[in-house]
């Protein structure tokens, strides 16, 4: 089996992505509009996570 990997923006693109697909069907299905939310939750919290990566490195470069 082929290994994946991802990068956290490839990951909240590809939760966008599948977020943008069930939106029709969340209209109609509340069971859908909850895995979409799950969906949207995951890839906030991916894209906060990656700023504060980001800034961590920004200050370990600084500090050396």
């Amino acid at each position: 089996m082929e290994e994946l990997k991802m990068s956290i923006d490839e990951m909240i693109s590809t939760l966008d992505g599948a977020s943008g697909r069930l939106t029709v069907e969340a209209l109609k299905n509340p069971v859908i509009r909850e895995a979409k939310e799950m969906i949207m939750k995951v890839s906030i919290a991916l894209g906060e996570l990656s700023e504060e990566l980001e800034e961590s490195a920004y200050l370990e470069i600084d500090e050396d």
